[in-house]
């Protein structure tokens, strides 16, 4: 159990974030996300993402990215709202301030986010077919509520709308260019 652990924590490439490829492997897919991973919508979306994916048996190891702490199992059939705010209280308690490394034990998915506000991934080692739940707005840069890939942020790039220059804008147009790159 303690080497899963350890094998687990080894995912993220000491010393990179992002726009960087921030993995010590490569996936098949990656998908981003711009909310907190203490928001529980947030949550329950990547659950209903990865199981699919990965199968009823994964079990997800969850470290802070600040400290590097080990904070405990997620497996399918739990409630991983509750969990993950349980340890996101226990990082408060303790000072931590930081985000969060989500890795299954056998290495198929990674969901990495450094702080709570920044932008965050989600890379599985399978073929995702998210485009099926696509939100109810109809905006082209999520194609669900909560997760964007490369191709919307090269809509994102190109766009020269007022709402495109503003969006680039607010993550800085450099950032998005070497983002897109990376995950490409």
């Amino acid at each position: 159990m303690q080497s899963n652990v350890k094998e687990c924590s080894e995912m993220i490439m000491e010393g990179v974030g992002l726009p960087s490829y921030v993995f010590t492997k490569r996936f098949r897919s990656h998908l981003f996300f711009a909310s907190g991973l203490g928001h529980p919508e947030l949550t329950e979306a990547i659950r209903e993402l990865v199981t699919p994916c990965l199968g009823p048996g994964t079990r997800v190891a969850v470290f802070s990215t600040y400290t590097h702490a080990f904070l405990g199992w997620l497996e399918v059939a739990d409630d991983w709202q509750t969990l993950v705010e349980g340890m996101i209280q226990r990082m408060r308690g303790e000072g931590d301030h930081g985000g969060m490394l989500w890795v299954d034990a056998a290495g198929r998915l990674a969901v990495y986010q450094w702080q709570p506000v920044d932008l965050g991934i989600v890379a599985l080692d399978a073929h995702v077919d998210w485009h099926v739940a696509l939100n109810e707005s109809g905006d082209p840069y999520f194609a669900t509520d909560y997760f964007f890939d490369v191709a919307a942020l090269e809509l994102l790039l190109a766009d020269k709308s007022e709402r495109g220059l503003s969006l680039a804008h607010s993550s800085g147009r450099e950032f998005l260019e070497e983002l897109a790159r990376s995950y490409a």
